[in-house]
């Protein structure tokens, strides 16, 4: 029997590393490539025409749409509220229910061993996507808007830290007010610090902390943007580190020691943060 392309597509994102099965990573950190981005473009909106059969999708559709969804809308969405035709028109499903929607995003992420994320009592199943995609990162490139906002926040907590043991991710959970409610998790306060103490790491390396920080950068370390926790363009990276780094948060302020759980779970979970 021929191998199913779609899971073998699959297959080629998650070994990447030397694994043999999805690890229960964020799909952003498997750093799907712009072929394999536009690989998985191809392969779903050929299959366009089996998805008004709702939930008797073609095998390893589930899997392959979370994974574009997710990818989709960091690498595209630029204002507003993400939807469900935002994503499923570039693909052109045109016809495909909420239901089949939420059916395809449920089982995907059991095979990328991810957890259905909630909002208030109902299961967030785009908001989902969206956090495993890394957030819409593009939206922060105007300078504009609340996330832009808090990285800055978060890029000035890194940049002021002298506690050895407060790790990025501790400061981007104690900065956690600036953000809305619904972002308030353990993949955006993992997925800001790591970006922030990456950006504050090349500025220092270039020694660049007021003017034309991003074209030090370049100058200093010209392939810095292909070590971001996330797939982004040059361009596209040139442009989210430009936002960030635009106002030095001078108002910023953040516990210097561990923040302590009352559960001793969500400690461990805390402190395996800061040791990854």
């Amino acid at each position: 029997m021929m191998p199913n392309p779609l899971y073998q597509l699959l297959q080629e994102v998650f070994t990447k590393n030397g694994h043999t099965m999805p690890t229960g990573k964020p799909l952003y950190s498997y750093r799907c490539t712009d072929r394999q981005y536009k690989s998985l473009e191809e392969s779903l909106i050929k299959l366009g025409k089996f998805m008004s059969y709702g939930k008797k999708a073609p095998i390893y559709v589930h899997e392959a749409f979370c994974l574009y969804a997710a990818e989709w809308v960091r690498r595209n969405h630029t204002t507003g509220h993400v939807r469900w035709t935002d994503i499923t028109s570039s693909l052109q499903w045109s016809q495909i229910s909420n239901s089949s929607l939420t059916y395809l995003t449920e089982k995907g992420l059991t095979f990328w061993q991810r957890p259905l994320r909630v909002k208030g009592n109902n299961p967030a199943y785009l908001l989902t996507l969206i956090l495993e995609g890394g957030l819409p990162l593009k939206m922060m490139i105007n300078n504009k808007g609340t996330l832009v906002d808090y990285f800055k926040k978060v890029l000035s907590g890194v940049r002021k830290n002298t506690n050895s043991q407060l790790c990025a991710a501790d400061i981007a959970e104690q900065l956690e007010d600036y953000l809305p409610s619904s972002l308030r998790n353990d993949v955006v306060f993992t997925l800001a610090g790591e970006i922030c103490e990456k950006l504050n790491f090349f500025a220092k390396n270039a020694e660049a902390y007021n003017n034309d920080i991003v074209d030090k950068i370049r100058l200093s370390s010209p392939l810095w943007y292909t070590q971001l926790p996330v797939v982004l363009s040059e361009k596209d990276a040139e442009e989210l580190a430009k936002a960030v780094f635009s106002i030095d948060e001078k108002g910023t302020s953040y516990r210097t020691t561990l923040k302590i759980q009352l559960k001793w779970s969500s400690k461990t979970v805390h402190l395996d943060r800061c040791l990854s």
